[in-house]
């Protein structure tokens, strides 16, 4: 019989392109089960992707879908109450060549109660796409957040806060449809870096954060990282960097 505890499920697709291959990472998940975004919030657990040991591998990208808030009032949390796809893109030295790539993974999934898990992925690029496999792979890649270039660009406010964070402010004017615009906010394209306490506020159009990284500060802050994403009309959009 199942375990009361999570019942998750770990498994990859793939399929090979003409310059990389595509693939997802999904976490399976029992109903009633949530899982965190990569940046989750003070109430949430920070996933972590680790690549162990590779070969013939040039770039390993993972991109996330955008989340939602989760969790009571006062505990909530961004993350994902469904099972979810994580796609990430992969690029070989030599071309003619198979690869393998082992991850190690830590995330939380939460119901009653939360759980840290950790396990290891084995990706290696020796046998055949099936139909259902790509089927995956494009409703993965369909739910990240894909660029807006047409629309007003990000105007950044960067402070010094206390304990090595940096407060981020963004606004667009984007943000005051309040109509069509869902949960607005800040993300920095640095593995190592934790960004909390996000806000927005469509009144006045802007969202903020707290950034938190050893690697980052206000004097090395690169703001093409930087970007805001948002859901509008149930699509997912970004727009990356600050104007001068």
């Amino acid at each position: 019989s199942k375990s009361s505890f999570c019942q998750d499920k770990l498994k990859y697709y793939i399929e090979e392109q003409v310059e990389a291959h595509r693939g997802a990472i999904e976490i399976n998940l029992d109903k009633g089960w949530h899982t965190y975004w990569k940046h989750p919030g003070i109430n949430g657990f920070k996933p972590r992707i680790v690549i162990t040991s590779q070969n013939n591998v040039k770039s390993f990208n993972v991109k996330w879908p955008h989340p939602k808030i989760l969790g009571p009032v006062g505990y909530e949390y961004l993350g994902y109450d469904t099972s979810v796809f994580i796609p990430f893109e992969i690029t070989k030295f030599d071309k003619e060549k198979f690869f393998k790539i082992h991850l190690e993974l830590d995330y939380g999934v939460c119901k009653k109660i939360c759980l840290v898990k950790n396990k290891v992925l084995k990706i290696e690029k020796n046998i055949k796409t099936g139909l259902i496999d790509s089927e995956k792979i494009n409703i993965a890649f369909k739910r990240i957040a894909s660029e807006v270039t047409f629309s007003s660009k990000n105007k950044c406010t960067l402070e010094s806060s206390s304990n090595n964070l940096i407060k981020l402010t963004v606004k667009n004017k984007i943000l005051k449809d309040k109509q069509n615009i869902n949960l607005a906010l800040i993300d920095y394209r640095d593995q190592d870096s934790l960004i909390t306490e996000q806000t927005f506020n469509s009144e006045e159009g802007y969202a903020t954060a707290l950034l938190f990284s050893k690697n980052v500060s206000l004097a090395n802050i690169d703001l093409n990282k930087l970007s805001l994403i948002f859901s509008i009309d149930g699509a997912a959009k970004k727009i990356i960097g600050c104007k001068s």
